[in-house]
Parts: structure tokens; C-alpha cells; sequence
């Protein structure tokens, strides 16, 4: 018989919220029907902004620590291409479009008005380009200096039609023709790497068009070895629908290596019929079963105009691990109101004091035209816990704010249950029955999914100690899951035999 102690106490806990900064504030400066999508931060406080703005201010801007514009940055007054990424080089900032690279110096001015050459050789359809660029989406920037770029490239002349998912050039825009041969299937701008991320243990993941690299099978997502060889171990578990823009791209790789992908019509190959738009993988390619397949939906009025429903990008919380912001295009996480952004446990479970069920709300960027669904593209976290927060929306947590908010962190008390969730199956492995055990009067009811994460079984407790039967389920490793009325998830594994 079990006998664990199960223990339960009430009182006022503090616990970490975040609520608009006031002294901090862009007005309209980014107002626009494009969005914020990244910051980069200046030793002087500064904060260069880029995205995709409104006539002004084109993609890229430069403000103070309150927000305000800083006029007296040349780069303000030129209308680039949408600013997809920056990245900071000694001599100035470099960015990526799907047509190419750009460049410009720390003051702002374009490179080729400053030293009238083009910086880089990538450029689709460039007439000076020795290569055939049909993609660049990302840029990574290694330790020393050099960029790998993801997308569709011809680093061959003499095979013009051969298109590489990753190239490298130097920190001065030369092509680095050492660089490994990883050429993608289908062999066109739909194959192409959108994604690139280093694990913490050097390998190398991607996603993005494709369906094999090098000729190994393995749908949206690979694996890469440290040195850029394909890891033919990791073997993706999407389907492949032919949806190029929005399907499977990693927006996270967490310090366990593992895979967080968002897509806006995922189907996993062991459940084709099952549509999700968030899920998470073990570094071997695995659906991690502890991380249930999430749905996302956009629910807004007919009238507004829409967006596909993602998740654009995650991050682990500096000051509190195991707990994750996830953010996109979307305005209800599994049934529940979270307005482009939310805060979950390592389990998936929503965190609700962060954004206290708030976030961006509307994006109305012109009143002539029908308000756009909101999207949150970015977020970094500074060392005072705060956040910088951008994307497309015109409200954030009920204030008018345009493109870019920032975030404090302070603490609310509220009352809590102080728990120790203690669950026990028995016996395990077991055959036809298996015995529940969890010393709790909060939990009425568990669930049971098999290896690749789908539900196979749910039960209901009838008082702190229950039986299941798991005779219709097939040998095999399950997991059983069990959430408090708090929202405490308890997960355990068990086997079913024979």
C-alpha cells in the first residue's frame, strides 16, 4: 500500500507579474502595417529597432532608453526593406530579407551609399552576383565573425541549379567555398532552411521547406553535427503538406536541447488526421510526451484581417527556469484567452499572473482599413527582468501602444496552495490493471497518452486511490497525466505488458 504524505497548505505567496513600463513610450513612431521584429541594444542605452514600418521610418530606427526617436541617426531617414533580423558587425548592422542581404554603417547609411559597392554576393536575381539565390530567411553569426546563412543558394558556379540550405560567408561578405555541401530536397525556393539554431551541445538544428538533406529523409526539421554533417539519427516526425511559409519551423532550442515547433498545420506522422500548431521534440527527433501537442486559435471579428495562427517564438525566462514565454499570432492557447502571449510550466501548462490573461489586442495601423489581427514577433529580456516587447499591435495590456512596449517586473501576492504532488502507479509494468494512487482531493481526473503524445485513455478518480483498466491498450510505453484544480500537472511513466 502507498503511503506517501500528500501536504496542503494556504497562504499568500508572491509571485511574478509584469506590467506596462510608463516611462517608457515610441507613440507612433512604429506604427505601421508591418511589425517590430527585432532589437539590438547599444552600450549607450540606445536601442536600434528593425522590422517593417510606415513610410518615415522604413525598417529601421533608432531611439533612447524612454522610447523617443533619436533624429540626430542618419538611418532614420532611409526606407529599407523589411528588417527581418539584425545583426551587429564592428562597422555596422546587417540584416537578412528573403531576397537577400543588406548592410549599413553604425551611423545608418546603406553600404552602398557610403562606399558605393554592395555588401555580400547574395541577392536574388542580382545582376552582379556570381550565385543563384532563390532564398536567404535566416543569418547566424558564429564566434568568429562568419555568418551562416539559411535558404536557397547556388555555391557553385558551375552548378547553378544546385541549391544549398546553409551557406557561410566571411565577416566581410566573401563566400566561403570550404563550407560543407548540404543541399536540400525539393531542390527549389520551397525546400529552402528558414531556421538555424545551435543545441548547447554544439550540434546544429534546422527547419524550414524541406523534405531531406543530402538525401536523408527527414520532413521540416534536421539535425546537424558540430562540424555540419547531416546526423542521420534524428528522423523528423512531421508530414510533409506542402505548405511552405508556415509549416514546422523550430522558435526555440532549449538549454535540454529540445525542439519547441510551431507551424500552422502541423500533422505528425503517426497521427496525420490530427492538426496542432505547437509541439515539442526530444533531441533525438522523438514527440516528448511530458509537452502535450498544443492547438493555437485566432478568434477575432470577421471583419479584421488575418493572420496564419503561430507561435513565432519562445524563450526560457532568465530569472526563473523551467517557465517559457511563448508569443506569435494567435489569441487562445488551448481554449484559454492569451492574447499573443503567454507564460508555461516545463509541462505546457499556462501560467497565468505574467500577463495576468492580457497582451496585445488590436492592431489598428490605419483607421481607413479594418484592423489587422495583433502579432507579437519579438521579445528580449534585459537584466532587470524587464521586457522589450515588438511586434503589430496598436494595445497592449488595455494601453495604446504602437509596435513596441516595454514590460516591468514587480510581484503580486495572491493565495496559493502550497503542494507536493505525490503520484504512485503500481504495479509497473502492469498487464490489465493499473492502481492511481495520489494523496490529493483536488484531482478529479487523469489522462493517459501513448509514446507519440496522442490521448488513448482518460479516467475519472473516485477518491485519493483509483484502478484503471488499460486492457485495450497495446504493449507499450504510456504516460499518465494528472492536473490539480491549482493547475500542479503530475506526469508519470509506466509500461503495459502483455
Amino acid at each position: 500500500m502507498f503511503s506517501g504524505v500528500f501536504v496542503f497548505s494556504i497562504g499568500v505567496a508572491q509571485v511574478p507579474t509584469y506590467t506596462i513600463d510608463d516611462s517608457f513610450n515610441t507613440n507612433t513612431s512604429f506604427r505601421g502595417y508591418g511589425s517590430v521584429v527585432d532589437f539590438h541594444f547599444l552600450n549607450d542605452g540606445r536601442i536600434l529597432i528593425g522590422g517593417g514600418f510606415d513610410e518615415f521610418l522604413g525598417g529601421m530606427g533608432m531611439i533612447y532608453p524612454n522610447g523617443q526617436l533619436d533624429n540626430s541617426w542618419e538611418g532614420n531617414g532611409y526606407e529599407y526593406y523589411h528588417v527581418s533580423k539584425i545583426i551587429a558587425q564592428e562597422d555596422g548592422y546587417v540584416w537578412p530579407t528573403i531576397y537577400g542581404l543588406s548592410k549599413v554603417i553604425l551611423s545608418g547609411v546603406p553600404w552602398p551609399v557610403a562606399y558605393q559597392e554592395f555588401w555580400g554576393a547574395y541577392f536574388v536575381g542580382g545582376t552582379f552576383n556570381p550565385y543563384n539565390v532563390l532564398r536567404v530567411w535566416d543569418i547566424y553569426q558564429m564566434e568568429n565573425g562568419d555568418l551562416l546563412l539559411g535558404g536557397a543558394i547556388a555555391n557553385d558556379t558551375l552548378l547553378p541549379y544546385e541549391l544549398r540550405g546553409i551557406s557561410r560567408i566571411h565577416a566581410d561578405g566573401s563566400h566561403d567555398p570550404t563550407f560543407p555541401v548540404l543541399n536540400i530536397t525539393p531542390n527549389t525556393a520551397n525546400g529552402a532552411v528558414q531556421k538555424i539554431y545551435r543545441a548547447p551541445d554544439g550540434a546544429w538544428y534546422i527547419s524550414g521547406g524541406f523534405t531531406a538533406i543530402n538525401g536523408h529523409e527527414t520532413n521540416r526539421v534536421a539535425r546537424l553535427t558540430a562540424e555540419f554533417e547531416v546526423d542521420t539519427t534524428f528522423v523528423s516526425p512531421f508530414v510533409y503538406d506542402g505548405i511552405f511559409a508556415y509549416s514546422s519551423n523550430i522558435i526555440l532550442v532549449d538549454s535540454q536541447s529540445r525542439l519547441w515547433v510551431s507551424g500552422y498545420l502541423m500533422n505528425i506522422q503517426d497521427n496525420p488526421d490530427e492538426i496542432i500548431q505547437l509541439i515539442r521534440l526530444l533531441p533525438n527527433g522523438e514527440v516528448d510526451t511530458t509537452f502535450l501537442p498544443r492547438t493555437l486559435e485566432n478568434i477575432y471579428s470577421g471583419s479584421w484581417v488575418d493572420v496564419p495562427t503561430i507561435a513565432l517564438g519562445a524563450q526560457e525566462l532568465n530569472n526563473e527556469p523551467g517557465k517559457y514565454i511563448i508569443y506569435g499570432q494567435f489569441n487562445y492557447f488551448e481554449d484559454t484567452l492569451q492574447p499573443c502571449i503567454t507564460v508555461v510550466n516545463d509541462a505546457g501548462s499556462i501560467q497565468h499572473n505574467y500577463f495576468q490573461d492580457k497582451g496585445a489586442t488590436i492592431n489598428v495601423y490605419n483607421e481607413a482599413e479594418n484592423p489587422m489581427m495583433p502579432r507579437i514577433k519579438m521579445i528580449k529580456q534585459r537584466p532587470d527582468g524587464s521586457l522589450l516587447i515588438g511586434g503589430g499591435f496598436s494595445q497592449f495590456m488595455g494601453e495604446t501602444r504602437y509596435s513596441v512596449v516595454k514590460l516591468k517586473q514587480g510581484f503580486v501576492g495572491i493565495e496559493e496552495p502550497n503542494q507536493k504532488i505525490d503520484l504512485n502507479l503500481y504495479p509497473n509494468p502492469a498487464s490489465e490493471k493499473l492502481n492511481v494512487s495520489l494523496q490529493s482531493a483536488f484531482a478529479k481526473s487523469g489522462v493517459i497518452y501513448n509514446a507519440m503524445g496522442m490521448q488513448v485513455l482518460t479516467f475519472q478518480f473516485k477518491n485519493q486511490e483509483t484502478q484503471v483498466d488499460i486492457t485495450t491498450l497495446q504493449p507499450g510505453i504510456y504516460f499518465l497525466k494528472v492536473q490539480l484544480e491549482t493547475g500542479q500537472v503530475g506526469v508519470r511513466k509506466f509500461v503495459k505488458i502483455r
